[in-house]
């Protein structure tokens, strides 16, 4: 008996193949679940695997219970586990491009948000008024590597705790939709 029929097939969570989510469907999951009853992506996962025996990897649940950073959640997304005390955006490392990390897991409207392209570089004005808000509020909002905003700009991957508060990268972790500025999240590039 194969694991896929017992239910335990386990999921490598560094596969980065053509949709990131499950290497068995090389089928978009919007063309495979187009027509079913299934409000999540996961719903039908317990269709052929056991709901006890099957878990889903989520790697924005980053402390065991003790409040300890569980490393191997840190190196789903980073190289290496940065050190969340004294590393810089600047020290942290990727596996994938920040463009398509979070895609690899989260799927999204074409119109996120605000039926606006927001993943590109911004202007001069922008990153001004940006430059003010950081030291407004004490945020980050990260660009790429080539100065580009990417989904992490205005979301904070991390869970409550993993960053120590005081840092500028803690802000929005654990929040509604996970902004960076909760409540705020467009005055941060906008005028209001």
């Amino acid at each position: 008996m194969s694991a896929t029929e017992t239910g335990t097939e386990t999921i490598d969570p560094h596969y980065t193949g053509e949709w990131g989510w499950h290497k068995i469907h090389k089928i978009s999951p919007k063309e495979f679940l187009k027509g079913t009853p299934f409000p999540k992506k996961t719903d039908i996962c317990v269709k052929c695997h056991s709901e006890d025996t099957y878990e889903i990897f989520n790697p924005h649940i980053q402390l065991n219970e003790n409040g300890d950073v569980i490393k191997e959640k840190c190196v789903y997304c980073h190289i290496k586990k940065p050190d969340e005390i004294r590393a810089n955006y600047q020290d942290v490392k990727f596996v994938l491009s920040l463009r398509l990390l979070c895609p690899g897991c989260h799927y999204f409207r074409r119109s996120h948000p605000a039926n606006a392209n927001h993943l590109l570089k911004p202007s001069a004005e922008t990153l001004a008024m940006m430059k003010e808000v950081r030291q407004e509020f004490g945020i980050i909002l990260p660009l790429d590597n080539n100065g580009e905003v990417v989904c992490i700009t205005c979301h904070n991957p991390h869970e409550k705790g993993v960053i120590p508060a005081e840092r500028f990268g803690a802000r929005g972790a654990s929040e509604e939709f996970r902004h960076r500025l909760p409540g705020k999240m467009c005055l941060a590039c906008h005028e209001k």
